[in-house]
């Protein structure tokens, strides 16, 4: 909820006539299932994506920084995934996807 949440907040206060949609694909396999999240609202930037996962990190003038902290520890503790993100390019609009894995 939170990768959703977080999406939706860069989608909504954004002027720019971007796509205001959120994707989301799952596959299966018979191991796992593969979950990829993805909004075209920008790229995060290079100089801090290697820090979104700290704790307490932010760019968001309220924000606690703990959101995607917890995403990555509950699927790490519980699910023995990892929470990776990229971000992307698509018809010259940039974009970021969140993907990881659970298995079945």
């Amino acid at each position: 909820m939170n990768l959703l949440s977080n999406s939706k907040e860069v989608i909504l206060s954004s002027s720019d006539s971007i796509p205001k949609e959120i994707i989301i694909n799952a596959h299966v396999n018979e191991k796992k299932v593969y979950f990829e999240v993805i909004d075209f609202a920008g790229n995060i930037k290079d100089s801090i994506i290697s820090r979104i996962y700290e704790p307490y990190f932010t760019t968001k003038e309220k924000g606690t920084g703990l959101g995607l902290y917890m995403c990555k520890m509950i699927l790490s503790k519980y699910f023995n995934s990892n929470l990776k993100v990229e971000n992307i390019e698509e018809k010259n609009i940039k974009g970021k996807k969140f993907y990881f894995s659970i298995k079945i």
